[in-house]
Formats: C-alpha cells, sequence, structure tokens
C-alpha cells in the first residue's frame, strides 16, 4: 500500500499545479492599452508606406493617366481589391469542407499500475476469476482515420456555393468603389487643372491689390483724400484682396484633393496637362431609357442583389437539408504496441446512420427564416431598381444642366475678360482707375475660374452617368499592374463615354429567352417622365393637330416587347388572346434576331389600355402604348 500511495503523490501534485496555473494564467488577462511608443512606431511606419505608394510622376498628367494612377494607387481601390481577394481565399478554404476526413492518429500510454480486473460470478456474486491484465503499462497506439458524412457534404456543398457567390457580391462591391472613384476624379482632375491655370494669373493681380491697399493707407493717413472716400476705397481693395485669397484656397484644395486620390503623399508636386487647346463638349449621352436598360443589366448594387438571392435560397436548401437523417462512413487503419494483443494491427470499417429529431422542431422555423430572408432581398432589389432608374435620370438631367451652365460661364468669362481689357486700356495711374482694373482683373479671373468649375462638374457629370449605369472605366482583362496599358484603356473608355458609348460593344447581349425594352423616345424636359408609358406617334403630329389624338381615324397597338425565345411568346399570346388580334415580326436587335409582339389594332383608346394593363399583369413590364 505505501508503494501505491507514492506513486499516486507525484500524478496528484502534477495535476494540481497544471490547474493552479491555468487559474492563474486565466486571471491575469486585463484591458491593456497601446503603449505610446507603439503608437509613434506606428505613424513613422504609416507615413513611410504613404510615400511609397505611388511615385511622383515624371512629366504631366493627363486626365486618362490620373484615372489610370487612381485605378493602381488609390487606397480605397486597393482595399476592395484586398477584400475581394480574401472572399477568394474563403472559396478555397469552403471547397476543402466538402472533401471526406483523413484523420492521423498516434499517442503512447502509460499508468502507475496494472490495468487488472477480476470476473464476479451473477449467480453468486463470488469471484471467479483472479485478477488479470491483457494491457501493459505502457504502450503506444497510432491509427489512419477515413470518415465521411454525406449529409455534411450537402450541407457543405451549399456552404461552397454561397461562398462563391460572396466572392461575386465582393467583385460588385470593388467595381461599385472603382466607378465612385472615377467620378469623383473626373471632376476633381479638372478642377485641380482650373487651379493651375488660375494660379498663374493670380499672384500679380493680387500683388497689384496688395500694392494699392498699402497705398490707400498711406494716403489716409497723410489725409490726401476725405477719410470717408479713402475707408471706402480700402474696403473695395480688401473685399477684392479677400476674394483673390478664396480663389487661391480653394485652388490649393483643389489639387491636394487630386493627388490624394492618386495615391500620392501629401505634398507631392505634380503638374497637369490635359493636351487640349480648348475645352469641349459632347453634345449627347444617349436617351434616358437607354440608359436605364444598361444600367439594370451593369450596376454593381443590382448585380451584387442578384448573388445576394442565390445565397438566400441556397440558404433554404440548406434547412431542408438539416432536416434529413445524415448518414456516417468510415473506415481505418489501427496499431497498438500492446504485446497482449495478438493482432497488434488491423482494419476497421463502418456505417453509422444519425439523425437530430430535435432539428425535425426547428427545421421548418429555419426553412421560413431563409424564405423571410429571400423574400427581403427581392424587397431590397426591387428598392435598389428604383433607386438606379431615379440617379439615372438624375445624372442624366445633371449632364445636360452643366452642359448648359458651361455654355454660359464661357459666354460670361468672354464677356468680364473684354471689359478687364477695356478698363486696362483706359487706366491711367489714379488710385481710381486702378481700383477699376484690380476690380475688373479680379472679375475676369472669377469669371475663368468659375468656367473651369463648371467644366469639372460637366466632366464630373459625365461620370455621374457613366457611375449610374455601371459602366467600366476599364476592361477586367487589363494589366492593373502596368500603369501605360491601364492609361491607354481608360483612354479608349472615356472616348467611347464622350459618345454616349458606356458599355464595350458585345458586352450587354440579350440573354436568351429575356424580353427586350421597346425603344421609347426621350422626353425633352423631364427625363423622370421616361418610365411612364410611352405613346410614339408615326408620323409626329403637328401641334395644331393634337385634339386629335383620340379620333376613330387612329389606330392603337400595345407594343408588348421583343422576344428571343418562342415560348415567351405563347405564353403571352394566351394571355392576350381574348384582348383582340395578336402580330409578331422577326427582326434584328442587338446583332441577334428577336420577335416583336404587338396586340392591336385598337380603335378605341380604352380597349388600347386594357390590353396594355393585361400585359403588363401577365408579366410584360415594359409593354407600351403605340398610336399610328
Amino acid at each position: 500500500m505505501e508503494l501505491l500511495v507514492v506513486q499516486r503523490a507525484p500524478a496528484r501534485r502534477l495535476l494540481a499545479s497544471a490547474a493552479l496555473l491555468a487559474l492563474l494564467v486565466g486571471c491575469s488577462v486585463k484591458p491593456e492599452p497601446v503603449p505610446d511608443e507603439d503608437r509613434f512606431a506606428r505613424i513613422a511606419t504609416d507615413r513611410t508606406a504613404l510615400h511609397a505608394i505611388a511615385p511622383a510622376p515624371a512629366g504631366p498628367i493627363t486626365p486618362d493617366e490620373a484615372i489610370a494612377r487612381a485605378i493602381k494607387y488609390n487606397l480605397d481601390h486597393r482595399l476592395a481589391q484586398m477584400e475581394m481577394a480574401v472572399q477568394g481565399a474563403q472559396l478555397d478554404l469552403a471547397r476543402f469542407d466538402m472533401l471526406p476526413r483523413l484523420a492521423a492518429n498516434a499517442g503512447y500510454n502509460i499508468r502507475s499500475n496494472e490495468n487488472a480486473s477480476s470476473s464476479v460470478s451473477v449467480l453468486t456474486r463470488r469471484q471467479s476469476l483472479e485478477p488479470s491484465t491483457s494491457s501493459d503499462r505502457a504502450h503506444g497506439v497510432a491509427s489512419l482515420t477515413f470518415s465521411w458524412n454525406i449529409l455534411d457534404f450537402g450541407v457543405s456543398y451549399y456552404q461552397a456555393k454561397q461562398q462563391a457567390n460572396r466572392s461575386l457580391v465582393a467583385e460588385e462591391r470593388r467595381r461599385r468603389v472603382l466607378n465612385a472613384l472615377v467620378q469623383e476624379l473626373r471632376g476633381a482632375y479638372w478642377q485641380a487643372f482650373a487651379a493651375q491655370r488660375l494660379t498663374a494669373k493670380l499672384d500679380p493681380v493680387l500683388a497689384d491689390a496688395e500694392k494699392a491697399l498699402v497705398m490707400a493707407e498711406k494716403l489716409e493717413q497723410e489725409r490726401l483724400r476725405a477719410p470717408e472716400e479713402a475707408l471706402r476705397y480700402q474696403k473695395s481693395l480688401l473685399e477684392l484682396t479677400r476674394q483673390l485669397r478664396q480663389l487661391r484656397t480653394e485652388a490649393y484644395v483643389a489639387r491636394a484633393r487630386l493627388g490624394a486620390l492618386m495615391g500620392f503623399a501629401p505634398g507631392t508636386i505634380f503638374k497637369l496637362d490635359p493636351g487640349v487647346a480648348t475645352l469641349a463638349v459632347t453634345p449627347q449621352l444617349g436617351k434616358p431609357n437607354e440608359l436605364e436598360t444598361i444600367a439594370l443589366y451593369w450596376r454593381p448594387e443590382l448585380r451584387e442583389e442578384d448573388y445576394q438571392a442565390r445565397i438566400a435560397r441556397a440558404e433554404i436548401t440548406k434547412a431542408e437539408l438539416r432536416m434529413l437523417p445524415g448518414l456516417s462512413l468510415e473506415s481505418s487503419y489501427n496499431y497498438d504496441t500492446n504485446s497482449f494483443l495478438v493482432n497488434q494491427n488491423w482494419a476497421e470499417a463502418g456505417a453509422r446512420a444519425t439523425w437530430n429529431l430535435i432539428g425535425l422542431l426547428s427545421g421548418p422555423t429555419s426553412i421560413d427564416l431563409a424564405e423571410a430572408q429571400v423574400n427581403v432581398t427581392e424587397a431590397r432589389r426591387l428598392a435598389l431598381t428604383m433607386a438606379v432608374i431615379t440617379q439615372v435620370n438624375i445624372a442624366w438631367l445633371q449632364f445636360r444642366e452643366t452642359a448648359q451652365q458651361y455654355a454660359e460661364a464661357s459666354k460670361l468669362q468672354r464677356v468680364e475678360e473684354k471689359l478687364y481689357q477695356n478698363v486696362s486700356n483706359a487706366a491711367a495711374v489714379d488710385a481710381e482707375s486702378q481700383l477699376e482694373k484690380i476690380r475688373a482683373a479680379t472679375a475676369a479671373l472669377a469669371a475663368e475660374f468659375k468656367r473651369d468649375r463648371t467644366y469639372a462638374d460637366y466632366q464630373s457629370a459625365i461620370g455621374g452617368v457613366a457611375a449610374s449605369v455601371g459602366a467600366n472605366p476599364v476592361p477586367d482583362d487589363v494589366d492593373a499592374s502596368d500603369l501605360g496599358a491601364l492609361t491607354k484603356a481608360v483612354a479608349a473608355t472615356s472616348a467611347r463615354w464622350s459618345r454616349g458609348e458606356f458599355v464595350a460593344p458585345g458586352l450587354a447581349a440579350i440573354p436568351a429567352g429575356a424580353p427586350v425594352l421597346a425603344e421609347a423616345q426621350a422626353p425633352a424636359l423631364a427625363p423622370a417622365e421616361a418610365r411612364r408609358p410611352v405613346i410614339a406617334e408615326a408620323p409626329a403630329p403637328r401641334p395644331a393637330r393634337v385634339a386629335k389624338a383620340e379620333t376613330s381615324a387612329s389606330r392603337w397597338f400595345v407594343q408588348v416587347g421583343y422576344f428571343a425565345e418562342q415560348r415567351n411568346i405563347e405564353k403571352l399570346k394566351q394571355a392576350l388572346d381574348a384582348q383582340g388580334p395578336l402580330e409578331t415580326t422577326q427582326t434584328k436587335l442587338g446583332g441577334r434576331d428577336v420577335t416583336q409582339l404587338r396586340a392591336g389594332p385598337f380603335t378605341d383608346a380604352g380597349a388600347a389600355r386594357t390590353a396594355l394593363a393585361a400585359a403588363r399583369h401577365n408579366g410584360a413590364g415594359d409593354a407600351a402604348l403605340v398610336r399610328q
């Protein structure tokens, strides 16, 4: 007995020591703020990293190069790219979850005494076998186990599909960041260029104003002019000086903002050169209803919602799978050094079925929750669709208005420049004429700066239209690490955008079986009206004949849409057969063979509107009335 106590005591002390150590470690954790030396080290490291992000340019920067630099060096875009890479890595990890489990185990067991046992008779309760052992005090074990749960495989498969969609969501979020970045940079570039042109002209005028102000103060002190007149003169000069300094401040801010967008560290010196003698204006960027169609196909937010809908629907399938019984298949190869074993290595195989009965109770609730999430996704997509259509129309209106504002600002600048030339030519050496000259020079500078700022707003409006339709500034296959290749790709894209082509040819092909929106006439003053049913007239009536629009001579048609698959046409034919005659016409749209479906003609406008409502009720949401 004494030997047994001596052998157990070290084991007990070891366990007690381990428990005490774990308790002490757990109680020692407490909040610790970051030390100041670590913060200062982080500041130094970050400053060094910021200066190393984007190298200083070797020459003047063009608008296309500025966008290319932003794509390559902008930190927000880099962050979006890294998040996309993380989602891709998680997808690679999710694929491994679908594989069977293959586990290798090895161990060593030792005990302080014999693993002995005896037997007792069930009938007499007397010992029937003296104590014996069939195990060594110390022995090693090893095994290689293969297991596969079919239910877990099914769940992991849909989890991997969800992660694949999340990686696509990350790509669309990167596109959204890039679109917003390009829009902001287009305006920032031309604002900075306006500031660059202003600075060269502003300093001489500011120097003349400050010199005139010193002279005016001297005249007041020497009482060479009436006090009230001298003070008014100083007030005018001070207001002009303040206005000039405000223009210079705006110039500095515009350059700093552009440099940050291109990834330059604060203080980096760069020069801008758009390479054009005059600031050109694009007359038209397409019709709102055409832009809406492109936006509904390409906007990153809507494409992201398509993937979110897939994720939500996969969650329903996962909830249904978890209600099923699980079947596990197992096989292993084992080894044991126990000398008492007849077979020290052996193989095993088996199958096991398990069914979580509690999961049957919670399963319907999980399915209801997943279906509710699908409904939320659909509602969010519809809300986003309305927001996208509104943004497209607003962006189109802003483009049109900024183009008009730029034309007016250009006229005003030319007038102010002529006034300044007239005043400058007629100026004498007296103080009053000098004040008028400075005032005219300040007004001319302000008008020129406003014209250039308006042109910057116009360029930003073009970027706003491009962002509202989700246009890619560069193709996805362009090497983002090559600044020269990026610049060329951006130049090609900018040329297309200036022509109103926001999607490269072939990228917006009509999916098979999808109806095509009928082209409608863009409104002249209210882009938001493009979403209402369009009444196209052929030929267009003169204003004096508007009163005859609903006479018996008019013929009305319901333009149902264009279709690429016959089954969609047959479905609508069955739904619209009771409304009147139907006609189909083979045509080409976007290089594809499509079928045009129309209902009519109707001689009564009320009957035509009834057919229009029936068409929309049966899925032709883009149906429109056409009068001939």
